[in-house]
């Protein structure tokens, strides 16, 4: 089991001691989204160098998830500057034809969307060095069931693949959705879990799902959540192979 925190643009400062006190915590992996809508080009990319060299920094194999809209934020060649300034992999979240997700994975490691695809889309990509990562949910009344998450795992390693999703971290949270900021979480039910809830709950304490809570909490100093999304991957052992559901 890996875990890791989360850090956005526009919460670039503080991507320091997020990263610090999640691999402090035993964290592995950093996740950074770079097309979120409300995003501005302008500083973009300097913005994703600061927040990957707090993660490179830190130990932690930084995640960057894309699509179409991240050559708007980063400019020319993005999967080139995103290699150049540490990325380990890129998440293809949606928008992509296969031809152009095989040429962008020519040039860094890819994940795909494992809330979205099915095995024989997957199966395009057998070839390739590739992990599976869900979707997280901002909106209410939005995620997946926990049997979806279960059954998109057993797809996962019968690639021999690696899958991570999503918990909610505490403090720091996306903004602007309505009704305030919105915790990002894979499995729907688990939005507005305690601490204590998350951490008890089968999903995170078994490794059919391959997820897990993240013991992250506070930063040291910061005062903000080193956790503002935590996210879980495992690594394949044999499982049946079963469908799950797509993204709402």
């Amino acid at each position: 089991m890996r875990l890791g925190a989360s850090a956005y643009l526009a919460h670039a400062p503080l991507a320091g001691p997020t990263f610090e006190a999640a691999a402090a915590a035993g964290a592995k992996l950093a996740f950074a989204s770079l097309h979120i809508p409300e995003d501005s080009a302008d500083g973009a990319r300097a913005a994703a160098a600061a927040i990957v060299s707090a993660a490179t920094s830190s130990g932690l194999s930084v995640v960057a998830d894309v699509s179409p809209n991240t050559a708007r934020l980063l400019g020319d060649s993005p999967w080139e500057f995103l290699r150049s300034i540490g990325v380990a992999r890129v998440r293809i979240d949606f928008g992509f034809p296969v031809a152009e997700i095989r040429s962008i994975a020519s040039v860094l490691p890819i994940a795909l969307n494992a809330s979205t695809l099915r095995a024989a889309d997957l199966a395009l990509f057998a070839d390739l060095d590739v992990e599976l990562i869900h979707n997280f949910y901002p909106r209410e009344w939005t995620g997946l069931a926990l049997s979806s998450v279960a059954a998109s795992v057993s797809v996962a390693w019968r690639f021999g693949w690696r899958v991570g999703a999503f918990v909610a971290g505490d403090f720091v949270r996306r903004g602007p959705l309505g009704g305030g900021c919105r915790p990002l979480i894979s499995i729907g039910t688990r939005r507005h879990c305690s601490r204590r809830c998350r951490s008890s709950t089968p999903v995170w304490t078994t490794c059919t799902s391959g997820i897990r809570h993240s013991p992250i909490t506070r930063g040291p100093a910061s005062g903000h959540s080193s956790g503002m999304t935590s996210l879980c991957s495992t690594a394949p052992q044999p499982r049946a192979c079963t469908r799950r559901s797509s993204r709402h």
